[in-house]
This record gives C-alpha cells, structure tokens and sequence, in this order.
C-alpha cells in the first residue's frame, strides 16, 4: 500500500511539473493573426540581440508572410511594409542565412504549385531586396528549402526539396558574388521523389556535411553521406532508408548525450513516428519501444530542445490534417533513453499544426514555443511561453569568420557537473529542423551546474576552440579566429541597382588576419583594367546606363588576391510613378447614405517596374486593387470617412486622400443656394499645424451659425455657436491640445450654408 502511495504521489508531482512548463500567450501581435501558416522561423533579422519571427503562409491562392520585430519588451510589432511580407505567394518553407557574409542573414522562401521560390537579401537597415537569380527562376513545388555550406568555401549553398512537378530537387551552388550555379549530376539533385523535408548534418563526425530527405507517398526516405570533395553518395542500406511511410519532416539532436546525431521523422496518415538512435560507425538502429514511436498522428513538424533545463533535449511534435483540429504530442526526456508524454496547453491546443520552432523570445533563459497554425486556413498561430524554474542554463551565438558568417553547420560540445557526473552535451548550427523551422541560437540547460567546464567549437571550416571555465545563465557569443597570414577577399555594393548617375557605396567585407591586414586595395568598378579607387570602401559614378562587372585586389604584404563580381552592378533609368487616371477627381466628396461609389487610381511607372496599390478606410487596410468600392453608411449621420490608397513601384511610394462626407440627401447641400463670394469657409491656417491652427470664414448677412471640429472616424471635438453673427469676416483659434496627431475636418453650418473641409495636426 505505501508502495502504490509512493508511485501515485511521483506520478502526481512529474504531472504537476510537466503541465505548469508552459502558458498559452493570448495577446501578443504574433497570435492574433489568422494565416494558412506554414513554417516558423526564430530569427534576429536586426542584430539587435533579440529573436524576431518570421512565419510562412501557403494557400493556393497566396497569401502575404507574417514577420514580426521583437520589441524587447515581451512583445513584437508586425512589419508588413518590406519585401519579405509582400510576395503574396503560397509559401511553404523558409530558411535563414547569410549568404553573402556581410553580417546580417538573409532569406530563402520555398513556394509550391509552380511558382517561382524567392531569395531575399538583407540591406542591413531593416529592409529587404528581392534577388533576381537561378535560385528564384526554377519554378517547382518547393516544400522546403535550407542553407550549408557543402564544399567548405566559406559561403552558404542551398538545397530545396521539391514534392511535385517532375519530383527533382533543386541544388545550388554559392558563387561568392552574390549569385548561385544551379548543381547537376550529383545524387542529391539527381533523386527524385516525393520530398516534404530535409536536414543537414554531419551524422557521423567527420567533418563533412551530410543530407536526410524525408519523402512522402510511403516512399523510403534518403541519406545522403559527404565524401569531403563536394560529391555525395547515397546510403541504401539500414533501417533508415527502408521504412518506407509518410514522412514530413526530421530533425537531427543527440538526444541520448552519447556524442553523436540520432534522428526524429515526423509520419503522417496515422503512422507511428521513427526515431533512429544512432550506433557510431555511420550506422542507425530504429527504435521500437516507447510511447514516443506509438502514438499514431498525423505529425508534420518536430522540435528539439531542452524544455525544462535539466541537461536533456525533450520533444515537441505537430500535429494536424484531421477533423476538426487534432492535438499535438509533447515528450519529456527522462534522462535514460525513455520519454514521459505530456498533458498541457502545448500538446491539448487542438487545431491543424503545422511546422513548430523554439527561441527564447522574453530572453528569461527558457526556450518558448512558436508553432504555426493552419486549420480554415484562417486559424490563429500560437506561442507558448516557457514559465521557467530553477536550472541554470547557457545561450550560445556563433560567427563565422573562415565559416560561413551565420555558422550554419557548427557543432558545439559542452561538459558540466550534472547530478555530480561530468555529462557532455551536443548542439549543431542547422539551416532548418523539423518542418522547415529553424532557430540559429544554441541552447544548453545544465541543471544546477553553475559553469561550463569544457566547450568546444567545431567550425565547418575544419578548425576547433576549446574553452574553458563558463559561467552559467548568460547569452554569449563566439566569433571564428582566423588563422595567421589568412586572407580571403569579399565585398559588396550598397545597392546593386541604381539609377542615372546616383553615387554607388562599395564595403570591403574581406576576411583576414587582424596581425597582417590587408595594406592596398585596387578597385575596378567597370572590369576594364583601369584602377578607379585605392581605399578600403570607395564611392563611384556610373555615367551611362548599362550592367557592370567589379574587381577588387588587395594585398597584405604577404599575397594578393583579386575577386570579380560578374555583371554586378546595373545602372538603369529612375523609376518613376505616372498617374494616369484619378476618380474621383475631387478630394472632397459627397455621398448620399447607402450609395456606393468606386474610388479608382491607374498608374504606370515610367521604367516598366510593377505599381502595387493598397487602399485603406479610416486608416483600416481594404484591398489591393486599382480601385475600391465604397459603400456609404446609412447610421450615425453625417459621417465622415477617409479613403486613401497608397501606390509603389518598389522605390518610391506616393498616396492620394479623400474625405468623404455622408448625408441622408445630397440635395440638403444646394450648391445654388451658396453665394461664394459671401458666404465662405476657408482653409486653415497655418496647415498641417502645431501646435494651433487659425480658421476664417465670411458670412453674407446675419446668421446663427455653428462651427463643428471632427475627428477623422466623425467624433466631434469641439463646436462653437453663435446667434445672430454680423455679415462679414470671422474667424476662431483652434488648439487641439492633448489630442492625437491627425487628420481633422472642420464644417460651418448657417441657415442657408453649409460647407465641410479637412486640416491636419502633427505633433
């Protein structure tokens, strides 16, 4: 009896522990928005210290990505005025990485049903340029997508899954120049199938990197093996490659701390999920025992992470595609080998889950939980936020100097006194885990330990550091020492595109050894062997339109090197936005109460750029179109509304604005019965205006009259009546005070005027 008491009581205390881990976030911008949500991505776009994130969404129809910037304060604002959130594509898979090393990670986006993928370069200032390249010419039904650099070079190459179309997968190769060669006659782009995901990692450590595609339609799944020269040979042997499922996903992790990648594949269709534990020698054993490979789903998306800080990976799995919602799996590691399955908000939220990502967001030291949602395709994405306790616990951040700048494929070791063993612990850098989510931050939980004793980096450039005596409970970053006498030259133009004869701004981004740095450079911004600049980060001109190659050489005394960007620079004519059409023509509209009116605006640009519209009502987005339909209220008259429309071509933006002024009858305004010349309302001024405003009307005989102050959504502010005012010149002082910055309409009503205008007010 005491005995069955004991376990029931341990059995309470491991439930109680487990369900408190996590609070669903109800509030935050993030999980308000209802998407077709894909894959999610923890990224610190900003180098602000802070992870922002990034999520996918995927209907057939398109529809614009979610990112949202890390306030630092719990909280995140939605951007959605830069390219990343403006393809309206149906967008699977997304990757992070810098792959053009100058310090700031760039995006690939994965989209299905034949359309064109999307490479997006990071300018460095909170905006995005869209690359026009091999990488986003293929077509495809791209699934997923995901950065390493597979021939060592220092720059990252891509690989993209694809799961229909001709089944193919895409591989390509970094040229360095900002610019990828599309890879033929090698396995990996070769094999086809019916490919939902992939994972690089070099599973059994010997410095080369390796690839797992996960297929579906019960078709086996590949590995692929790095044989160190850029070739690869695909592993046809062992269980790995011949459980033939639906499989969704994987994700590498040693989750048993024996120093070595075992693997997780997410199955859908109500199969059990694989887990391969992996034996040394490049060989894997499938593990069959354990709720963890017998809890039939339809899971989608896997992420590993130490939940609790105890110095093991737990697991959280995705689930969906079922019924009216379905619930996810949540697993516990319980430090010998085995999982305990989990009841909390995280695995009890139901809906359609789809790819799933941890990232300590509120930087407390306990990882949180994205996870995209896609039930309608209109379902809210949710964020778990991780209630901490009271392990100890290390954040890592790499950069590549020799590697690649954002460490894609760096393996890191850790070794702490855990419940008084010394264990050692593994983590790599990865371009994607799960279903297409990714998180470049390394995080380790070590219980009560209260330093690292031993951390090693193993950099994908081959070279390792080892250091030694680390505190515990801090975010910490690590940047790669270049070796003595290296030089690697690199660099990279402000913008690639300009116009006319604009000033272009070249940065030298060359990686060299701080004790011989580089002592000349020679830059020759046309390729015509004439040297144009000779310091480290010149200006230049370009007169006359055309495409430009530059080479840069540079020296430090010991060896020169020369680098060229092949046809890097192009010099076209200034975009510019023509109007063609505007309707209607007058800013001041009148509209009788139910009526509806069609707002229209054509445009062109003048050198052939694409012109995108965005309409707004009272500052609320409507549609994208050239024009909009307004419909007029028939409650709360009169009423004022504002229609605007804002148009770009990508460089510059310009907007046109309407105050719209409904009545029961258009007839109550008679313009016949205005005499201009007397009666009068006239505009403010000064305008805009701060902090007050002067507003002068003329009155043709004696009136009663009333002078109203509106708000732009028809809240009045202010009204001034006067009996029996005196023909002539008036006027009132306007001081709005404590009000917000606006636009504001004015009107003057007499017994036989009445007249409606519009003043802003900027603090």
């Amino acid at each position: 009896m005491f005995q069955l008491s004991l376990i029931f009581t341990m059995f309470l205390f491991f439930s109680f522990s487990f369900s408190q881990q996590f609070t669903k976030i109800e509030s935050i911008e993030p999980v308000t928005d209802g998407g077709d949500s894909r894959s999610v991505n923890w990224i610190d776009y900003d180098n602000d210290g802070d992870l922002d994130l990034f999520i996918t969404n995927g209907p057939k129809a398109g529809q614009n990505n979610f990112f949202y910037e890390n306030n630092g304060d719990n909280s995140f604002t939605k951007i959605d005025t830069i390219a990343i959130t403006k393809d309206k594509a149906p967008s699977d898979g997304s990757s992070w990485g810098d792959f053009n090393n100058d310090g700031f990670a760039d995006l690939f986006v994965a989209n299905w049903y034949g359309e064109n993928n999307l490479l997006y370069l990071n300018n460095g200032d909170k905006t995005f340029r869209q690359v026009a390249d091999t990488v986003s010419g293929d077509g495809g039904f791209s699934e997923a997508g995901a950065w390493a650099d597979y021939n060592t070079d220092g720059y990252l190459d891509l690989f993209v899954a694809n799961s229909g179309g001709d089944l193919k997968n895409f591989f390509y190769q970094n040229i360095s120049d900002e610019t990828f060669l599309k890879v033929s006659g090698n396995p990996i782009a070769d094999n086809a199938g019916h490919s939902r995901h992939f994972d690089w990692a070099d599973y059994d450590g010997d410095g080369n990197i390796d690839l797992f595609v996960a297929n579906e339609e019960n078709e086996n799944n590949q590995l692929f093996h790095g044989n160190g020269d850029g070739t690869f040979t695909q592993i046809t042997e062992g269980d790995i490659v011949n459980n033939n499922g639906t499989s969704y996903s994987s994700s590498w992790a040693d989750y048993d701390n024996d120093g070595d990648l075992d693997l997780f594949v997410a199955n859908g269709n109500n199969q059990n999920n694989f887990l391969y534990k992996n034996i040394g020698s490049g060989n894997f054993e499938r593990v069959l025992d354990g709720i963890i490979v017998n809890d039939h789903g339809t899971s989608f998306g896997s992420a590993w992470a130490d939940i609790d800080n105890d110095g093991d990976l737990d697991l959280f799995v995705s689930n969906g595609f079922v019924g009216s919602g379905t619930n996810n799996f949540l697993y516990f590691n319980n430090g010998d080998g085995t999982f305990s399955k989990d009841s909390s908000a995280v695995s009890e939220d139901g809906g359609w889950s789809y790819g799933a990502s941890f990232g300590d967001y509120n930087r407390d030291g306990y990882l949180d939980l994205a996870v995209a949602k896609w039930l309608n395709a209109n379902e809210n994405n949710a964020i778990f936020q991780n209630n901490g306790g009271d392990n100890n616990w290390i954040s890592l951040i790499l950069k590549g100097t020799v590697s690649n700048a954002s460490a894609i494929g760096a393996i890191v070791k850790v070794k702490a006194q855990i419940d008084g063993e010394n264990v050692w612990q593994m983590r790599t850098v990865s371009g994607q885990s799960g279903y297409c989510s990714q998180n470049l931050e390394i995080h380790f939980g070590l219980a009560k330990a209260t330093q690292i004793d031993s951390l090693e980096i193993l950099w994908p450039s081959g070279q390792v550091e080892v250091y030694e005596n680390i505190p515990a409970n801090q975010f910490k970053s690590f940047k790669e020492i270049i070796p003595d006498n290296f030089l690697r030259l690199n660099f990279k133009a402000k913008s690639s595109r300009t116009f006319g004869k604009d000033k272009v701004s070249f940065l030298d981004l060359s990686v060299v050894d701080i004790n011989n740095p580089i002592q000349s450079w020679k830059w020759d911004f046309q390729n015509d062997g004439i040297i144009d600049a000779i310091t480290q980060n010149p200006e230049w001109q370009y007169d006359s339109l055309g495409t430009y190659s530059v080479k840069l050489s540079a020296s430090n005394g010991i060896e020169t090197k020369s680098k060229i960007f092949e046809n890097y620079i192009s010099v076209q004519n200034r975009p510019g936005i023509v109007v063609e059409k505007v309707f209607p023509a007058n800013r001041d509209t009148l509209v009788e109460k139910r009526k509806t009116i069609t707002f229209e605006v054509l445009a062109v640009d003048s050198s052939g750029y694409p012109i995108s519209y965005q309409w707004y009502l009272n500052g609320s987005k409507r549609t994208q179109d050239y024009f909009y339909n307004y419909r007029a209220s028939a409650f709360g008259l009169p009423k004022f509304d504002t229609v605007m429309v804002k148009l770009s071509n990508g460089f510059k933006e310009i907007e046109f604005l309407w105050s719209v002024e409904i009545h029961n009858e258009v007839t109550s305004i008679n313009s016949g019965e205005i005499n201009p010349n007397k009666f009068e309302l006239f505009q403010n001024y000064p305008n805009p205006f701060n902090p007050s405003t002067i507003i002068k009307y003329s009155l043709a005989e004696m009136s009663d009259v009333t002078l109203s102050i509106f708000t732009v959504t028809g809240q009045l502010v202010t009204q001034v009546r006067k009996r029996d005012q005196t023909a002539g010149q008036h006027q009132i002082h306007f001081n709005p005070e404590k009000l917000s910055s606006g636009l504001f309409y004015y009107s003057l009503k007499t017994p036989r005027f009445h007249k409606t205008m519009k003043m802003v007010y900027i603090k």
